[in-house]
This record gives structure tokens, C-alpha cells and sequence, in this order.
């Protein structure tokens, strides 16, 4: 059946079409219909018009060809689009294809098979394709393609028994016909690859691969994996035979891995260099086989390494000399350039130089002449002498060396070297060149001078910056090698960001101020030097350094001290503490020296200054709960506190020869301290100078105070101290001045002997202020105020000979005892004076009393308005009372002044004396006796006149003599008038009594009353 318009079908049993019409004109398609060729067509289907199927064209069991020659384009295209909502695959052209062949044999089955033939035309072609295949995706496409693949084979389906021989993904048959040529080039590509040139974008990755070849992974016995195999030889007789050619410009990278078997050819020309920048890895490295292949090859062995070694070729042509052969048939004995002449049995002559690559033995190296013997001259770069070497005896080793700029740029240990700058004799040792050293670990700083740097086994790099990385790491490493013996610091500035620690039994020794410790801007609580061991601390040695905390550049609420000393030292183990000797320390923010429950520490001759601001409590040393230590000829200057003595645990502690200057608040400040020795120490100009607070049984002594604008010496709740032979000038200010002040329940403490001057003070000038009546029982003695007074608000305050003034009372005033004031003998064993305060009486006792014994002044005893009796002589006992002398005719006058009481003598004994107000004498006995009155000669020996009480009589013995107006004469004209007695007279004659009439009368009143 033939179609007019363009539709062929021969062979066909039958055509079957659905739908209304089935038309095929032209060029015309045939449109929304279905064309069925039945199953059994064997003639095929011949489209040699242009034909247009819209639907679906079905083709079951038959074969489809496409026959004729087609002037258009596209001898078979199919276009259009596939919507089809299937989510598996989605086929544009598929191509599946059954065979089942019958019969002996088939050579060839093709799935697809696709041939191109040009001809008829001489037309210049760009390119022929058997096959042009790419993916494209269209404008309104906007997903993500996982993987694209110009052309995919996939893997081969086997569910036969019988498997594929050789089973290809690809095989391209190799071109036996394009050649031939005699002009230009051709080539001829099995595979063409074109390099991509897509690139990545702003932080994206891009790999671009020729071949993305994946290694085979087949892993059973038996089973070889190539990733790339070539096959056969080439042509031997071809200019070239390439297995692989790269021809770009870029280096050709290999990594991984890689073996090459078989015969291997680098480079054909010398131009081509190879280069193997890997380890060559192998026992024979290297086999030569020479001009000829046989049985015998030169093989390079290698023993296995013990480190690295270097073999070098030299640049020079020549043959190598082995240990058996050198040169032509010579043998290992050849001695070049050898001088046949001079040669003997014993000797030989190298007239060149001579050279012996391995060893030189000789027991004897000397010279022809007497000159100089030079070993190393030219090439040597070092001389090593293995074995012990002796320097004859009486010869010398000189080492001419160089300046320090010329020292060796890449010394090792042991080196040794002469310095003609420093003039030092230098050995490198711990990484550094050292000159001669003493027992002690010596350190530089960065800055030390090059001569202590060499001196130096320890070099100081400065602070870098970085935390923990001062000078204490090099110091700190010194004192650890040095543990129980001494480290010296040179001069020079270390700047320490964290603590040097001392080991027990230890020093660290500066050479003076010069030797700077300093601590870097750290903003952070650390301090400069602490001992390492706080639990059994001991003897360690800190002297002639200077400490300096930059408290200007610290920052923040921190706490930082000079020397740190916790837990070292203590009496009771027997374990002595720190020696702090001839060292600075200055703007410390808190503490320039801290002892914390230490003992048994000394520091001496050292300077705390400008420790005055920054810390909770600046002091220049804070003696914390520490005892038993000493603190001697320091000085204290500008500093907050100078010096505080701290808590009840501090005990024993010295503080003497100091000189504390400055002090803007307390310059010595004692808390809740005990038996404390202050003595010889200066204060001056400082706010308040010494203050015991809360402090018990210290004694303060030899001091001197000068100028100090608060208060000299102040107790406060303080208890049973000793101030005593002080110096205290202008204390206070210009108006009030409080030498000595004692406050607030401040008892039983002894101020004696003290020289206190003021020549400022115009309102109160208080030497000694008492201002606390809860202060009792203190006692003051010899204190010279100068122009103060003392101001007393104290209990009890007990006087022992001291003036209230400069020109006041001179007092002894104490409670009342019935031994207030003694005066004694030399031993103590007996009392001359008592005054008795209980009783409130005097008495002189042991010895003889004179009252006014060598002058002419009168003795007046009771003078005066006193109503009270004078006795002399009462009590019992035998007593000799004298008065006046008979030498010396002293006129002694007992006299009744004016008032009422009367003079009465030997009170208390037998006889009473008394001359009564109106100045009759009275005697009076206390008992009855007839010898109660007597007169006597000047031996005792004759009673001229005696009053016997027992028979009221006066008796006289001789003449009785009263003086009248023209006297009386012994024995005769005597008159004697009695007046109402009786009158017995004896002896002598011419006796008269006359009448009352008479002039003179004696009294009845001398025989009785």
C-alpha cells in the first residue's frame, strides 16, 4: 500500500489504526492518532517522507528502518517533551533491545550501532561525530541536578550461567587508515577529553578532572584491579612510542604509592632533568648493568642508617677511590707526589701536600725547622683532640681569641674562648659563654654589663610580656640549683611578673642597690620574693638588693609586698629564721616586709622608703603574730607606717638603732604586742611617733623624739610598761603638746627619768598627760619637763619624787603604807628615815640626826599657829636627849610661842618637862620617888639640891644663896624667907628667916604642886 503524501508501509499483513481517519499526504503529520503495526510484521516500517507522529508511535516486535536519503537536517530526530509525571526514569530515546539468536554462531550483536559516512562532497567539514551527546536544562528549570553524564554505561546485566570473556564499558577500535600523510600534522585521539575550564565561585570549591578514573576494588584470591592498563610495546621503530605523554607545562603530579615494573626510561636527553626530592628506600639501591646485559652489575648497598649521613661528590672528574683499588692496579699504600729521592727505610717525603681522608697515625707531629707548627691551617673548621692532653711542663697555652662582636656565631658546651674586650677567658656552658665563677650561682640581668654577663651562669632575658615570663624564671631556676648555698644577682634591673621563692637555708645576695628587683605593671596580687617552704621554713639569707614595687602603675584592689614570710623560723624547734640585711625597699603597695607567723628573725641596716599609699595598711614592716625577732639600725623614711609589731601572738621582739623619719601617720605602732625591747631608736618629724596599743609589759628606753607633730609616746589600753630615760623635744605642735600620753585604762605603768622639752607649744604644753580616769596606779619619777606641766585625770597616779612642773612641787605620793618612803643604809639593812603615809608620821631612826649641825641659822622645830605637840624622846626605854653643846657655847632656847599649846619634855617616860603658855616650868613625875627633881655637880658625883615626893621636902646640900639687891656672900648673912612651910636647914651657920616682908620669896611651888 502506498500513501500519496509520505507513508510507505511494505510488507505489512496489515495496518491497523484507531481513531476516526488515518491520513498521509506530504509532508503532513499525522495528528492525535496511533499507529499499530500488528505482531508478525516482518517487512519493517519505511518512512521516506517527512512524518510527524504526536502521539504515541508503537512499534511491537518488529524492526523499524529508516531507509532513503533526506535533504533536510535529521535523517531521525525526536523532540518534543516528556510530561509524564513518572518519578523513577524518564526516557527522551530508549533503546531496549532482546536478542535470542539461533543457529551455529553470530560474529557481532550490537545494541545500538551507529555509523557516519561522508561522501559525494569535497565540502570542508568542522567535525564528523558518530555520536553527539550533551545535557542541557532549560530557562524555567530551577532545581539541582545531583550528578550529569554526557554518556552513561551502565553495568552489564548478567543472569545467564555462562559470564563474559572480556567484558568492555567502553571500547574504541584503533585506526588503521588515517595516516599516510606527507604534509602537516594529523592526530589520531581513541579518547579526547577537552580540559574544562569552569571555575568556582567566592568561597565555593571546584574540581575539574580529565579522567576521574576510580580504582577497581575486585578483593577476591585470583584477582588482579588495574586502574589504567596499556597494553602492548608500540612500534620499536616509530620516532616516539608514548605510554603516557604529558605535554603541559605544568609539572606532572603523581601522589600515592606507586610501583613501576618492567624496563623504565627517564629523560632522552641531558637537557631533561630528574629530580627525586623523596627518600630512596632499599638495601641495593642501585644495580648497573653496564654497556652489556650479563650476569655481573655494579650494585650501590647501603647499609641500614643510625642517623643521618652525608656523603658528598666533590666538583671534580676522576675515579673513586676504594679501599682496595685507587687508580690503575695501585694499591692502598699510594702515597701521592712522593719525593723517591729523599725517601728511606724509615722515612717519607710528601713534597706537595699531603692528605689522609680517614685517619693520621703518628706518635710524632713536629716541623723540619724551628718554626711554628700549624695544624689546621686552610680547611679544618675544627680540631678535636680525643684523648687527655698534657701541656709539657714550664710551657704555656695561649688563646689569642678576639673582641665580643667576633665570638663564635654557633658556639657548643665546652667551647672556650678569649675575649680581648672584657679581657675574660670565656667557656660556653648551659647556653652561654661564661668567664670565671665562684662558689655562689651568679645571674645578669638584660642590662648587666657584657663582662657579668660572661661572669654569669644565669642570664636574665627581661619581661617579654608574656604572663609568668620575668626575671624570676631564670632567678627562680638559679635558686633551685643553688638550694642550701647562695645566688648572686649582678648589677643590673630584673623585672619580675610573678615570685621569686628562696629554698631553706638559701641566700640571694645583690652587690647592692645596683642589683634592682622590680615588679612589672601586673595589676594583680603577687609579691616580689616569698620563701618556698611555709610549713618548716628556715635560714634563708636576703642582703644588698634594692626592691622596687612601681606602685604608680598597679591598679585595682590588690595586695602586694616586698618580701613575703610565712611560717619561718621558730624558737621552739630551734629553727632560725630570715636575715634580712642592707636592703632598699621602696613604693611597695602594701608591705615592703611581711612576717607572718615567723620567729626568730633579723633584719638590719636596711631602708624601707615611700611605702605610703595604694594597700589597705602601707607599712615598711608588718611584724605579723611573729616572735622573738629584731629589727636593728634600719631606717624608716616617708612611709605610712614604719614599723608594726602585730598581734597577741608577736612577743620578744627588739627594736633598736633605727631611724624613723617621715611617718605620715604612725612611725612604730604596737598592737596587742608583749614584752617588746624599744630602745636607742630616733624618731623625727613624723605625725605620731610611737603608740602601744592594747600592749603589755614592753619596755621603751634611750629613745629620742624630735619634731614629731602628733603625739612621742602614746599608751592606749595599755598595762605594766616601762618609759624610761627618753629624749623628748617639741612634740605637738605650736600650740598643744602631748609629750607622753596615757589614755584609756592604761594601768601600773612606770614613766621615769625622761627629759622632755617644748620651746612651740603656747596653749597646753602637757610633758606627761594622764587624760583617763580609767588610767590607774602609773608611776612617775624624775622626769624633766622642761617648760610643760604634767596633766594628771588618772586613779592613783603614784608620785615618786617628781615635780608637776618645771618649777613645782617636788612630790612623793603613793597609797598609804607604814613604809611610804625609806631612807637606808647601803645594804639595805637598816632605815634612817620612815615616812610612814598610813600613819602619816616621821621617823629617824639608827643613827644620829643633826638638824642644822654646821651653820648659824636657826633650827626652828614647831613654828608657827600649830596647836600640835612637839615630843622628843617619848616612847619607852632609856634615852639620851642633848641639846646645845657646851663647846661651842650654843644658846639653845626652848620657847612657848603665843598659842596655846605648851612645851612639854620626856612624855611618856618618868618625868615630865612642861613650860606652859605663860612660860612657868613645870616638873612633873609619874611615879612617886625621892629623887623625883635633882641637881648635881658636873660629874654626878654631889646632889646639891634633890625633891624627894615620898616626905615633901626640898633638900639642899650647902649654902643656899638667894641673890639679893647687894648679893650674898657663901656661908654667912644668908635670908631666906618661908611662907607657910616648914624650913629645915643643915650645914653652915648665921642662917636668918626673916619675915614674908622680904624681897624675895621661893615658893612653895618648888617642893610640890
Amino acid at each position: 500500500m502506498q500513501g500519496t503524501g509520505g507513508l510507505t508501509v511494505t510488507g505489512a499483513a496489515s495496518i491497523n489504526a484507531t481513531g476516526t481517519s488515518l491520513t498521509t499526504i506530504g509532508n503532513n503529520s499525522n495528528t492525535n492518532n496511533t499507529v499499530n503495526i500488528a505482531a508478525g510484521t516482518t517487512g519493517g516500517i519505511n518512512l521516506q517522507a517527512k512524518t510527524t507522529v504526536t502521539g504515541d508511535l508503537i512499534v511491537s516486535n518488529n524492526t523499524v528502518g529508516i531507509t532513503g536519503t533526506s535533504t533536510g537536517s535529521y535523517k531521525l530526530s525526536v523532540g518534543g517533551t516528556v510530561n509524564a509525571s513518572n518519578t523513577g526514569s524518564q526516557y527522551g530515546l530508549q533503546n531496549d533491545v532482546s536478542f535470542n539468536p539461533s543457529g551455529a554462531s553470530l560474529s557481532n550483536i550490537y545494541g545500538m550501532s551507529n555509523s557516519t559516512t561522508v561522501s559525494g562532497s569535497a565540502l570542508s567539514i568542522g567535525q564528523v561525530s558518530g555520536i553527539q551527546t550533551d545535557v542541557r536544562t532549560g530557562a524555567g528549570y530551577t532545581g539541582t541536578i545531583t550528578e550529569a553524564t554526557g554518556m552513561w554505561v551502565g553495568q552489564p546485566v548478567l543472569s545467564g550461567t555462562n559470564k563474559i570473556a572480556t567484558y568492555n564499558g567502553i571500547k574504541i577500535s584503533g585506526n588503521t587508515d588515517n595516516g599516510g600523510n606527507t604534509t602537516g600534522i594529523f592526530e589520531n585521539n581513541q579518547i579526547r577529553v577537552g580540559g574544562s575550564t569552569t571555575a568556582a565561585g567566592v568561597g565555593g570549591t571546584l574540581n575539574n578532572y580529565g579522567i576521574n578514573l576510580t580504582l577497581a576494588t575486585g578483593n577476591t584470591s585470583g584477582t588482579n584491579n588495574y586502574g589504567l592498563y596499556i597494553q602492548g610495546n608500540g612500534n620499536g621503530s616509530a620516532n616516539s612510542n608514548y605510554a603516557i605523554y604529558s605535554n603541559s607545562s605544568a609539572a606532572s603530579l603523581l601522589t600515592g604509592a606507586l610501583n613501576i615494573n618492567g624496563s623504565v626510561a627517564l629523560g632522552d636527553a641531558t637537557a631533561d632533568l630528574v629530580s627525586i626530592n623523596g627518600t630512596i628506600q632499599g638495601t641495593s639501591v642501585f644495580t648497573f648493568e653496564g654497556s652489556g646485559a650479563d650476569a655481573n652489575e655494579t650494585i650501590f648497598q647501603v647499609t641500614n642508617p643510625t642517623a643521618d649521613q652525608i656523603i658528598t661528590l666533590p666538583d671534580a672528574t676522576g675515579t673513586i677511590c676504594l679501599t682496595t683499588t685507587c687508580a690503575a692496579g695501585t694499591s692502598a699504600s699510594f702515597i701521592q707526589n712522593q719525593n723517591a729521592g729523599a725517601q728511606t727505610t724509615t722515612n717519607y717525603w710528601i713534597s706537595g701536600t699531603g692528605r689522609a681522608d680517614t685517619a693520621l697515625q703518628s706518635p710524632l707531629i713536629d716541623t723540619a725547622t724551628g718554626v711554628a707548627l700549624a695544624i689546621g691551617t686552610t680547611n679544618a673548621t675544627a680540631i678535636n683532640l680525643n684523648q687527655n692532653t698534657v701541656l709539657a711542663a714550664g710551657k704555656s697555652l695561649k688563646v689569642t681569641g678576639g673582641n665580643t662582636a667576633s665570638r663564635p656565631g654557633s658556639p657548643t658546651e665546652g667551647m672556650v674562648y678569649y675575649d680581648t674586650d672584657t679581657h675574660q677567658l670565656l667557656t660556653y656552658n648551659n647556653s652561654k659563654w661564661v668567664a670565671d665563677r665562684t662558689d655562689a650561682i651568679i645571674v645578669a640581668a638584660s642590662n648587666s654589663s657584657q663582662s657579668d654577663k660572661d661572669a654569669a651562669d644565669y642570664v636574665a632575658d627581661g619581661n617579654t610580656g608574656a604572663a609568668g615570663d620575668g626575671d624570676q624564671v631564670q632567678i627562680n631556676s638559679a635558686l633551685t640549683a643553688a638550694s642550701g648555698k647562695k645566688v648572686v644577682l649582678l648589677a643590673g634591673t630584673y623585672t619580675a611578673d610573678a615570685t621569686i621563692l628562696i629554698p631553706n637555708n638559701t641566700t640571694l645576695s645583690g652587690v647592692g642597690v645596683g642589683s634592682l628587683i622590680q615588679l612589672a605593671d601586673i595589676d594583680a596580687t603577687d609579691n616580689l620574693i616569698e620563701n618556698s617552704d611555709t610549713t618548716t621554713g628556715a635560714g634563708i639569707t636576703i642582703r644588698d638588693l634594692k626592691l622596687d614595687g612601681q606602685q604608680s602603675l598597679q591598679t585595682g584592689t590588690i595586695t602586694q609586698y616586698g618580701m613575703y614570710l610565712y611560717h619561718i623560723g621558730n624558737q621552739a624547734a630551734g629553727r632560725v629564721g630570715a636575715r634580712i640585711s642592707n636592703v632598699y625597699v621602696s613604693d611597695i603597695r602594701d608591705a615592703g616586709i611581711y612576717f607572718d607567723a615567723s620567729e626568730n628573725n633579723v633584719v638590719s641596716n636596711s631602708t624601707l622608703y615611700s611605702i605610703d599609699a595604694g594597700g589597705t595598711a602601707p607599712v615598711g614592716i608588718y611584724n605579723d603574730s611573729s616572735s622573738n625577732n629584731s629589727f636593728t639600725n634600719n631606717t624608716f623614711l616617708a612611709n605610712y607606717w614604719g614599723l608594726r609589731l602585730d598581734g597577741s601572738g608577736t612577743r620578744n621582739t627588739t627594736v633598736t638603732g633605727n631611724i624613723f623619719r617621715g611617718s605620715t601617720n604612725k612611725a612604730l605602732f604596737q598592737y596587742g604586742a608583749t614584752h617588746s625591747t624599744i630602745t636607742g631608736n630616733t624618731f623625727d618629724s613624723n605625725t605620731d611617733a610611737l603608740i602601744l596599743y592594747s600592749s603589755g609589759d614592753s619596755a621603751v628606753s634611750g629613745n629620742t623624739f624630735n619634731a614629731n607633730t602628733g603625739y612621742s609616746i602614746t599608751l592606749d589600753d595599755s598595762s605594766s610598761n616601762t618609759i624610761t630615760d627618753n629624749r623628748i623635744q617639741n612634740s605637738g605642735n605650736t600650740t598643744d603638746n602631748n609629750a607622753i600620753y596615757v589614755l584609756n585604762n592604761s594601768d601600773s605603768n612606770t614613766i621615769t627619768d625622761n627629759t622632755i622639752t617644748d620651746s612651740s607649744a603656747v596653749t597646753t604644753n602637757y610633758a606627761i598627760r594622764i587624760a583617763s580616769a580609767g588610767s590607774n596606779t602609773n608611776y612617775l619619777s624624775s622626769n624633766s619637763l622642761g617648760s610643760g606641766t604634767i596633766n594628771d585625770s588618772g586613779t592613783g597616779t603614784v608620785y615618786g619624787g617628781q615635780s608637776q612642773a618645771a618649777n613645782g612641787d617636788f612630790l612623793f605620793r603613793g597609797a598609804n603604807s607604814t613604809t611610804a618612803f625609806l631612807v637606808q643604809n647601803a645594804n639595805g639593812t637598816s632605815t634612817y628615815l620612815n615616812v610612814d603615809s598610813s600613819t602619816n608620821a616621821v621617823t629617824l631612826a639608827n643613827g644620829t640626826i643633826n638638824l642644822n649641825a654646821s651653820s648659824n641659822n636657826t633650827t626652828n622645830i614647831n613654828t608657827g599657829t600649830s596647836t600640835g605637840a612637839v615630843n622628843i624622846g617619848t616612847g619607852t626605854g632609856v634615852k639620851t636627849i642633848t641639846i646645845g653643846n657646851a663647846v661651842n657655847n650654843t644658846a639653845v632656847n626652848i620657847q612657848a610661842g603665843s598659842g596655846t599649846g605648851a612645851i612639854t619634855m620626856g612624855t611618856g617616860g618618868n618625868t615630865n618637862f612642861t613650860i606652859d603658855t605663860v612660860g612657868r616650868a613645870i616638873f612633873q613625875a609619874t611615879t612617886v620617888d625621892n629623887a623625883n627633881f635633882q641637881v648635881k655637880n658636873h660629874d654626878g658625883t654631889v646632889i646639891y639640891y634633890n625633891v624627894d615626893e615620898t616626905i615633901g621636902q626640898n633638900k639642899f646640900n650647902g649654902t643656899v644663896c638667894i641673890i639679893g639687891a647687894g648679893g650674898c656672900t657663901q656661908g654667912t648673912n644668908s635670908i631666906l624667907t618661908v611662907q607657910g612651910g616648914t624650913f629645915i636647914g643643915s650645914g653652915g651657920s648665921n642662917t636668918t628667916l626673916v619675915t614674908p616682908a622680904t624681897s624675895y620669896n621661893l615658893r612653895r611651888s618648888l617642893s610640890t604642886r
